[in-house]
């Protein structure tokens, strides 16, 4: 009983903050297709297209730029842009400060850290060296804000899901009822989960200083609150079950079981999937990132990267 009564409890709850089904886009153009498909859309963006060196050239943000498409399986996965012009080490800690600015005030995007250089770091001895590398990375999101996005992404039980407990065939009136208000405590604590969560999203936006490495630890937070206060609840529908009589505990048992194997309810995949929300993988997500590279005497550039991990083959043809 204590396996089933978790099983659907998880199964309710969904606590996926940050799940994104949109792909990676670049200047609008979602990054996937074939490589002549990008080719085209990227001229109607005014990009040109150089056939012996297989490269775009035009503007890009207010710097001209070198494109490069690239593709995995014929399947375009990244966007390269390579700045064309090269700076001195004072010149590109100005503008890799002042793009990771652009991208936090965009709204669309979310920084996994703040790796903001400071003005008299000696990026030159760093490099050559300490062989010190200098990165930062985003992720993307589609709509203009990316706070309203997490929040219309995150998902609380709702009545579709309320209503198939309800409709578990067979269950004696008295469980359904447990099941019933179980359910309807998961569904608050969940919605006080997601409330503390945008506070504390607000709250970092107000400091100026919201990344995914500082939210996660807040969110994490949270979400081991909102499972035990689920492990609470659980226990005390238990206990309701078990005062009921031993003919209702044993058809209330049978429809349950019937119930997970009719909907290929396996609570080790679900408790995996809460997991992963808890700690997502960065590789799945829409990321967008950009370095400085060295060129020789000492002048620098910025490469960019829109990628769609998603196109990116993984063992697949292994």
């Amino acid at each position: 009983m204590k396996k089933l009564l978790s099983a659907i409890v998880l199964v309710c709850l969904s606590i996926s903050l940050y799940a994104q089904n949109d792909i990676t886009k670049f200047l609008g153009i979602p990054i996937t297709g074939t490589k002549q498909e990008m080719i085209e859309k990227l001229k109607a963006k005014g990009f040109r297209y150089d056939n012996i060196q297989e490269k775009m050239t035009g503007e890009f943000n207010g710097e001209e730029v070198d494109l490069f498409i690239v593709t995995d399986n014929n399947k375009v996965w990244r966007i390269a842009v390579f700045d064309k012009n090269t700076r001195s080490a004072r010149q590109i800690i100005y503008r890799f400060n002042k793009l990771y600015d652009q991208f936090y005030r965009n709204g669309r995007y979310l920084p996994i850290s703040d790796n903001r250089i400071s003005e008299d770091e000696d990026l030159n001895y760093n490099i050559l060296i300490k062989d010190q590398e200098y990165s930062a990375s985003f992720l993307q999101y589609q709509s203009k804000n990316f706070r309203e996005e997490l929040k219309g992404s995150s998902r609380n039980i709702d009545d579709s899901q309320l209503k198939i407990l309800n409709d578990i065939p067979g269950l004696p009136d008295k469980s359904r009822d447990i099941v019933k208000k179980m359910v309807r405590e998961i569904q608050s604590a969940s919605i006080e989960c997601n409330q503390s969560i945008f506070q504390v999203i607000d709250s970092l936006i107000y400091e100026n200083s919201v990344t995914y490495e500082n939210l996660m630890e807040h969110v994490y937070e949270e979400q081991l609150e909102l499972l035990t206060a689920i492990t609470e609840i659980s226990k005390q529908a238990q206990a309701e079950i078990k005062n009921l009589s031993a003919e209702e505990q044993d058809r209330t048992t049978q429809c349950l079981e019937d119930f997970l194997k009719t909907n290929n309810f396996n609570s080790n995949e679900i408790i995996q999937d809460i997991k992963s929300s808890m700690f997502p993988n960065l590789e799945e997500y829409n990321a967008v990132w950009y370095e400085i590279s060295r060129d020789g005497n000492d002048r620098y550039r910025i490469l960019m990267f829109y990628d769609n991990p998603s196109n990116k083959a993984d063992g697949e043809d292994l």
